[in-house]
């Protein structure tokens, strides 16, 4: 709940985090590596990536869901939502995006297009 001691702890986590993930693509031997990062917006880390693929949901719906996973009033949810960034900056920074209200038959489609693409531009 207070920015400054986030701020904080992200400017001492993040960049090591950012080196763990830069060793494991270097070490890789597939051709395609999946970094699956919630901050990576708002870590700055886009440069580790040739693509950024999004999933992105209204935040009622977002609301809704932390709290009843988490088991948060509705009030704690939207703070937790309201302390990450909006979809708006997410969908602006992506390649491709996902919503996760539509049916899961329809979002298999658009995932297994958008990978066939990606293989396709591979060289």
């Amino acid at each position: 709940s207070d920015p400054a001691k986030l701020d904080k702890l992200n400017s001492l986590v993040w960049p090591a985090l950012a080196d763990e993930v830069n060793e494991l693509i270097k070490s890789s031997s597939t051709d395609i590596v999946i970094v699956e990062a919630a901050i990576l917006i708002k870590a700055g880390w886009e440069y580790m990536c040739h693509e950024i693929w999004a999933s992105i949901v209204p935040p009622e719906e977002a609301v809704k869901r932390i709290s009843e996973r988490n088991n948060l009033t509705p009030e704690q949810a939207k703070q937790r939502i309201d302390a990450q960034p909006p979809n708006k900056n997410y969908v602006e920074a992506a390649n491709v995006v996902f919503c996760t209200l539509w049916p899961e038959d329809f979002t298999r489609s658009q995932v297994d297009k958008a990978w066939n693409l990606l293989k396709n531009r591979l060289p």
